[in-house]
């Protein structure tokens, strides 16, 4: 949702990476609630860290 939000409002000041430390679907509740303030995330996927090799980051934001 995060990362959805942060392309949504900033994508063309920010490159967003978004990964978490396990693989999983895509919550239906994530995308329902995004919906509802006019984002799409219905086409995204989680993915892991290791799925950006060894990018460089400049910045890295962590939720709990």
């Amino acid at each position: 949702m995060a990362g959805g939000l942060l392309r949504a409002r900033y994508g063309d000041r920010y490159d967003v990476f978004s990964a978490g430390t396990i693989q999983s679907k895509v919550s239906i509740r994530a995308i329902v609630v995004m919906q509802e303030i006019g984002i799409d995330i219905s086409h995204h996927q989680s993915k892991t860290i290791a799925s950006w090799g060894r990018e460089s980051f400049d910045l890295a934001v962590t939720l709990l």
